[in-house]
Order: C-alpha cells, then structure tokens, then sequence
C-alpha cells in the first residue's frame, strides 16, 4: 500500500526537498476537512456539484474551464478500472490546472452529498421517476463547478489548499468531515 499523508484539524507540517530545498508550509488555522465540507455543502445548494465518473468525464470533456475543484477518494480497493479511471481524470486535472483534492473516503462524500436520491432511469435512459438511494460507485469522482457569483470564504480556502499542497508527492489525504 502507498504512503498517505493525512491532513487532521489544526495542522502545522513543514516538509523539505533534497534536491531543491524546497519547504512546504501548511498552517491551517481552520480545519481543511471542515472548510471542504462547507464548499461541498455550498456547492449542493447552488446545483454546483458533479458525482460520478461518468458524468464527471463528460463534464471534463465539454466544460472543464468551469469546474473549481476536483475531488477523489483515496481507492483502496483492488479494482484496477477505478484506479485506471482515478489516474487519467487525476492527470487530466494536473494538465487542465484543475485543482485537485483527495479524501479519505468516498463512503463520506456519499454521507455529505447522497442524501438526495438519484431518479433511476431504463434501458433507454429515460426516468423512471422512481428514485433509487445513492451508492458509493457515485462518489468515485466529484466536480464542483466555479460559483457563478462571489465564491464563498471556503471556496477560497479550500482553492488556496489545493494551491499550497499541488507540488506534493504523494498528495495529501484530506480527512473529510462529515
């Protein structure tokens, strides 16, 4: 299993590089799971948020200059398509500067964002208008697009994390409130 780094409340890391002599400062006076839990829910409300990867992949594809944030959970199952899937949309969002966030679950995204049911649809992708509860194969990719107003206080921090912590490898692992 690779390395994670998971950023918790009240953090303060400093890490160097060798080569470069690089120093990475975190100090996050406000917890980054808590302001990434404010953008979500924020983002919800003004229909902002993208779940799944196949809605994902096709927003990427026609709009990405409008997405803000990209969020993928940390895939520690051992299917190799997600993981597949997870690297080209992580990729894709690294030559796009597409801010890219990773958490600890997609159980809690599916908590924080799946309290909506999902209309289910037939064979001819037509709705059914029965609705079916949310899995968590939906919260394998999340896009929150740009606010089309002012963005919030946590837009802002969340954007600035994603800023601070982009040249670090391996990516920290945000532990997401929910």
């Amino acid at each position: 299993m690779p390395y994670r780094m998971i950023l918790s409340p009240n953090i303060n890391m400093t890490f160097e590089d060798s080569e470069d002599t690089k120093t990475y400062k975190i100090d996050n006076k406000m917890d980054i799971g808590l302001m990434l839990r404010d953008c979500l829910t924020a983002a919800k409300k003004e229909d902002r948020v993208t779940c799944g990867l196949d809605n994902a992949c096709e927003l990427l594809e026609t709009k990405a200059d409008s997405v803000m944030l990209c969020i993928l959970p940390v895939n520690d199952t051992n299917d190799v398509t997600l993981q597949i899937h997870s690297t080209l949309i992580e990729a894709f969002c690294w030559e796009n500067d597409i801010n890219l966030v990773k958490v600890d679950s997609a159980e809690k995204l599916a908590k924080l964002l799946g309290t909506s049911p999902v209309t289910s649809v037939n064979d001819n992708d037509r709705p059914t208008g029965r609705s079916v509860a949310a899995t968590t194969a939906d919260f394998e990719c999340v896009l929150v697009e740009q606010p089309v107003g002012v963005p919030t206080e946590s837009d802002e921090e969340v954007v600035e994390f994603c800023k601070m912590t982009c040249d670090m490898s391996p990516p920290p692992v945000v532990d997401l409130a929910v």
